[in-house]
């Protein structure tokens, strides 16, 4: 036997579904809201984050060049300071080598240490340049 629902119920029954559905598609509205939501607040952060590291990036840049302006600045100043005290070594070098000199070494001269000698035919050593200039003088 099949029963019957009295209309009441059966109207009631569908009103209660009915709003079943209108709360379960309000509540999907709202997930789907707040998915929206939070997909908006991950791009959000995932662009700050982005951003960050871009500034990150461009700051590193910045520091790399200044450091290597640095290390350039520091190269060339200490190649000029060894330089500077190569040639004041050498300078110190050949004015003692030049004292200490055998006399053999010096022009007849002017008593130079001789950087180019000659031999003339009496024999004696001279300095190349200062010959030349002597003999042009006479």
């Amino acid at each position: 036997s099949c029963s019957a629902v009295p209309p009441g119920i059966a109207a009631a029954q569908e009103e209660g579904e009915g709003q079943q559905q209108q709360h379960l598609r309000q509540e999907a509205a709202t997930r789907e809201e707040t998915s929206v939501e939070e997909a908006a607040a991950a791009a959000a952060a995932a662009a700050a984050v982005i951003y960050a590291a871009a500034a990150a990036t461009a700051s590193a840049a910045e520091e790399r060049e200044r450091i290597e302006a640095e290390v350039a600045t520091a190269a060339a100043s200490s190649a000029s300071a060894a330089s500077a005290l190569s040639v004041a070594a050498s300078a110190t070098l050949f004015k003692t080598l030049k004292q200490a000199a055998p006399k053999e070494f010096c022009c007849v001269l002017d008593g130079r240490v001789m950087m180019d000698p000659v031999r003339a035919p009496n024999g004696l050593v001279y300095e190349r340049s200062r010959l030349v200039q002597t003999l042009a003088a006479n």
